[in-house]
């Protein structure tokens, strides 16, 4: 696992890219595209064979995902998104969203609200989209148009919103609900959206 010390030198650096070196940034952005695909996607071993693969899958995305596709972590991020969404798209995939996790990505733009433009403001307790927010000049007005926009924009990129699948009625084996939840939280501190408050009733349908 990446220590915290060399997870921070990494995140500086690429911040010092996109600040100062967009051509290093841009690579970075279409290395960071391969790593998703390739963690995503399951393919044979040419990519002739790859092709239409999708066709009938449906993929979930998580809040993190579409926040930056909808562009709530700067535009390069919208960008490299936006084409990563239009390919699996061109392979047959449908994309979708749990209404749990539509209702987080509210959660989280909504919590901007407290901290943007406010005294006691610190970038380093900040999420991503907080920053972001920050970044661009953003005030309240701003926010709000954002959240009402939400829904169309995942329409524009077809993207549906669906309930979660019920539960099985019968299940052969028992398991730990604490294990669990440790194992879910764990799993999301990984992302740099999470703050586990805003997710309590995700992890909960999780």
């Amino acid at each position: 696992r990446t220590s915290k010390q060399r997870r921070y030198l990494l995140v500086r650096f690429i911040n010092n890219a996109r600040q100062q070196l967009p051509d290093t940034f841009a690579y970075l952005v279409r290395v960071a595209i391969g790593h998703v695909l390739a963690r995503t996607i399951l393919y044979d071993r040419t990519f002739e064979q790859f092709q239409g693969k999708l066709a009938g899958l449906n993929v979930f995305l998580d809040a993190g995902f579409v926040l930056r596709l909808l562009g709530a972590d700067g535009p390069d991020y919208r960008t490299a998104y936006e084409g990563l969404i239009q390919s699996m798209q061109a392979q047959g995939a449908e994309l979708s969203v749990f209404e749990h996790t539509r209702e987080e990505i509210g959660l989280i733009v909504r919590g901007c609200l407290k901290w943007l433009n406010r005294d006691g403001y610190d970038p380093t307790k900040a999420n991503a989209v907080l920053r972001h927010f920050v970044s661009i000049g953003a005030d309240d007005t701003d926010v709000h148009r954002f959240l009402e926009t939400i829904d169309a924009r995942l329409q524009y990129h077809q993207i549906t919103t669906t309930g979660t699948p019920d539960y099985l009625p019968t299940q052969s084996h028992q398991i730990d609900e604490l294990k669990l939840k440790e194992k879910i939280v764990e799993l999301y501190k990984r992302n740099p959206y999470f703050v586990e408050w805003e997710k309590e009733s995700t992890i909960f349908r999780d």
